[in-house]
């Protein structure tokens, strides 16, 4: 269903831009679709000209401001990738906020915190992002490249193409593969980029050494030392989030919290510098509440919490 709701969003985009002529029939039939992509399509001179701002989040509050306030944010940029990626790969440049040289301009796509975002590349890779996680790619992507920056955590299915391999570059370390699906976390504050392979066959690159990875495999680079581990995981549980799970396996409590924080857009405070060591093994879904989870972390350690607001406390259980 999913899939053929995006087909119908392509269709009309394309229409729109003029490449192809869909009967009045069809554009009938999808009169709200349709609408909503003239509403984006109307504000393309707008994408050309938000390089003034320093970063993605605030260039697309002021285009969402401008395209509408009927629709939640999440639909309007899954509207706005797709009408943006037919309109010019230049335009797209001037989206992320920053031409960086007068030849090639760069493109940044943001997952907010507490929201799950995917887009589809001009090569048809599929990219789901997890909250507070970014990409950035240049105009001339699937030209001469295909060359991705991430931050975050980030789950790709990669479109095969032999001549022009795909490649993320994640802290320090390079993924290179030609088509396969794999999951890369690679967030600024941790020193762990961890990538983990289902499908295919992808090369981890840092510095002069690099790692050949087979399915179900997962490798970390410890970015401070430049050491390179890999072992065999099961890996429905480091791709989970995108459906809105997270299992954790003896996680530690200030290692979890971090997750939190993304989600739910709250801040943790340690009564006791002890209680970040103790460890949680279990499920925790995004679409509960805060306080629901929070809740079933208690029921597992010697903790309370208490929410104040955008603050949560935890303290140790008396």
């Amino acid at each position: 269903m999913k899939e053929l709701k995006d087909k119908i969003f392509e269709d009309l985009a394309s229409h729109v831009h003029g490449e192809e002529q869909f009967n009045d029939d069809f554009i009938n039939d999808h009169q709200q679709d349709y609408r909503a992509v003239k509403r984006v399509f109307s504000k393309r001179e707008q994408v050309g000209n938000v390089d003034m701002f320093m970063t993605a989040d605030d260039a697309w509050k002021r285009l969402d401001r401008k395209i509408s306030n009927t629709f939640r944010w999440g639909k309007i940029v899954r509207y706005a990738a797709v009408i943006v990626l037919c309109i010019a790969t230049g335009a797209i440049g001037h989206w992320g906020l920053q031409q960086q040289t007068q030849e090639v301009a760069y493109a940044t796509f943001v997952a907010p915190r507490g929201q799950v975002s995917s887009l589809t590349l001009y090569d048809g890779t599929k990219v789901w992002l997890n909250s507070e996680s970014s990409i950035k790619y240049p105009s001339t992507f699937n030209q001469d490249n295909r060359e991705i920056t991430l931050v975050g955590e980030g789950l790709f299915e990669v479109t095969k193409n032999k001549e022009i391999p795909f490649v993320v570059n994640a802290g320090g370390s390079k993924i290179k593969v030609h088509g396969t699906t794999f999951d890369v976390k690679a967030y600024r504050n941790e020193d762990i980029v961890q990538t983990v392979l289902l499908e295919g066959k992808v090369e981890v690159i840092n510095d002069d050494e690099s790692v050949f990875m087979s399915p179900g495999e997962r490798v970390q680079v410890n970015q401070q030392n430049g050491r390179i581990t890999k072992d065999k995981v099961d890996v429905a549980s480091y791709t989970a989030w995108k459906g809105g799970k997270v299992y954790f396996n003896k996680e530690k409590l200030k290692d979890l919290v971090v997750r939190l924080e993304r989600w739910y857009d709250v801040r943790f405070e340690f009564t006791d510098e002890s209680l970040k060591e103790l460890s949680f093994s279990g499920v925790i879904t995004r679409n509960k509440s805060l306080d629901y989870n929070l809740y079933i972390i208690k029921l597992t350690n010697k903790i309370e919490y208490k929410i104040d607001k955008d603050k949560v406390i935890i303290s140790l259980k008396k």
